[in-house]
């Protein structure tokens, strides 16, 4: 099961170009999978800095508060839990048991957010780094709340393992941006050529507006009860229109859905 986990993230991180779509889907698999909060960090080192790029959560509403508190803080190398440790020794880090001083220090410093964790009754942690190229980008922290679910080894190589996918997906990413950008110098060379080029492409299904929205807030990442929130639709219209989709394209599962989609030219 784990390795099934993990090879669907690796497809789904893969296939964007994004950071911060990067980054949040990464967050958001984790949750309520391996935890029940998940936030991902990136530090800025030459600014002293700490950028908390993504939260999920599985209640909506603390993920709500937890997003309102994402910001940028500062990096304080010397804390001995959280982001900063991860950063500095570059090994994960496990707590089965949260105390109160854990909890100051993933908090680092900042009362509200403070308050907000000790709202949520966490109760086991785990901290990997995001590595790129053997540099530490940063971190994604996992807490499990209000849960019997406390973390062990196994827990942290999984949640290693999705740091990695996503770490990936970054680097491809990155390359990707250079591609694309000679692949518009070339297309612009043609132009000014007045050289049309016409390449082969699946033929698009027919899809409703509907599924077009829904469509497009699946390759960001968001779940199916965040589409229904932000549609206003119930969740099982929302699952009938991807049902849909998975009829239009011929898919079955929304990762093929999306690959597909990419293929035929209805998605970027």
């Amino acid at each position: 099961r784990r390795f099934s986990f993990l090879a669907e993230a690796n497809a789904l991180l893969s296939a964007s170009t994004d950071y911060r779509t990067v980054l949040t889907t990464a967050a958001r698999l984790t949750v309520p999978a391996i935890a029940d909060w998940c936030f991902v960090d990136v530090v800025e080192e030459a600014e002293g800095s700490v950028s908390r790029f993504a939260v999920a959560h599985s209640d909506p509403d603390d993920e709500a508060l937890a997003r309102a508190l994402q910001s940028t803080y500062s990096l304080d190398p010397g804390r001995a839990h959280g982001t900063a440790r991860v950063y500095r020794t570059g090994a994960p880090e496990l707590i089965a048991e949260l105390d109160k001083e854990v909890l100051q220090d993933i908090a680092v410093g900042d009362p509200e957010y403070l308050d907000l964790l000790r709202g949520m009754e966490p109760g086991s942690y785990m901290c990997v780094p995001l590595r790129i190229g053997g540099h530490v980008l940063g971190a994604m922290g996992l807490i499990s709340v209000r849960s019997e679910r406390r973390y062990g080894a196994e827990d942290v190589a999984l949640a290693e393992g999705v740091a990695h996918c996503a770490a990936l997906a970054l680097d491809n990413a990155r390359h990707r941006a250079s591609e694309v950008e000679l692949v518009r110098a070339l297309v612009r060379r043609a132009s000014e050529e007045q050289r049309v080029i016409s390449l082969p492409r699946k033929v698009a299904p027919q899809i409703t507006p509907r599924q077009m929205e829904v469509l497009k807030m699946l390759s960001s990442g968001r779940s199916t009860r965040e589409i229904s929130r932000e549609l206003y639709l119930s969740e099982a219209t929302v699952r009938n229109h991807i049902r849909g989709l998975l009829q239009a394209f011929g898919a079955h599962s929304q990762l093929e859905v999306l690959a597909r989609a990419r293929e035929s030219g209805v998605l970027p």
